[in-house]
């Protein structure tokens, strides 16, 4: 929760600067500038289900368990959140149309950890880093507050590395996809506090693989561990609040 408090408190900075600034305007109406262009960043929270890669993590989490008397556990044997930073910039074609090229990293993460007769622990990390392009119609350009819907595109590289007593494995594979965006922007005259709705459509197949995990696998125990993740589905829901700065 102190992550969404820290946000609120900077989006209510900036808008008191902002205000500030612009004191003599009316209140729904946007300073007339000719700064419409700008560069910012976003960061926020994306709500997904990467159903392979929580498979690995809950064999994992068997394996941690296994042949122990369990006195604590840390962690849960499944993904629900990720955690997106994205650079931008904005260029607007005119006043209701606008490019945004972007590049952002995504990562979640996991920590388990099994106390007992023995202390069995593993960190598994996710990124995905890429770029794209999203394209913007704002529907009342004028407004202090202004809607706005859009698509873009994306592509780039994952990585999953597991590392801790169970072995380690990084595996690697590109991925790409298509954004369907809408939200609204707070305009000042010279900061525009953006608040985005995203959803991903998109796809990562995981083609390389470095290492291996020592879980025994329960069809033939002789083979080795079977169960590394083809592929991640990218689709979920995505909260992205930030800030561009005009030109």
């Amino acid at each position: 929760m102190s992550r969404w408090f820290a946000i609120a408190f900077l989006c209510c900075a900036l808008s008191g600067a902002a205000f500030a600034d612009d004191s003599e305007t009316d209140m729904t109406t946007a300073t007339p500038s000719s700064r419409y262009n700008g560069i910012g960043f976003n960061f926020g929270m994306l709500a997904f289900f990467p159903s392979e890669v929580n498979d690995m993590i809950k064999d994992i989490y068997d394996e941690l368990k296994s042949g122990y008397y369990i006195v604590g556990e840390t962690g849960t044997p499944s993904i629900f959140l990720a955690y997106p930073f994205k650079v931008k910039g904005m260029f607007y074609l005119n006043p209701r149309i606008a490019l945004e090229p972007n590049a952002q990293v995504l990562w979640t993460g996991k920590l388990l950890f099994i106390s007992g007769a023995g202390d069995e622990k593993a960190w598994v990390n996710l990124f995905f880093f890429s770029g794209g392009l999203n394209g913007w119609v704002r529907f009342n350009p004028e407004k202090r507050i202004s809607f706005k819907m859009g698509l873009g595109g994306f592509g780039g590289y994952s990585l999953v590395k597991v590392t801790g007593d169970i072995g380690e494995v990084t595996l690697g594979g590109t991925g790409y996809g298509g954004n369907l965006l809408a939200g609204l922007d707070i305009t000042f005259s010279r900061v525009a506090i953006n608040i985005d709705f995203v959803i991903p459509v998109g796809v990562i197949n995981y083609s390389r693989r470095d290492g291996n995990l020592d879980i025994v696998n329960q069809d033939n125990p002789y083979s080795g561990y079977t169960g590394y993740p083809e592929r991640l589905l990218l689709l979920g829901f995505e909260f992205r609040p930030g800030i561009t700065i005009k030109f």
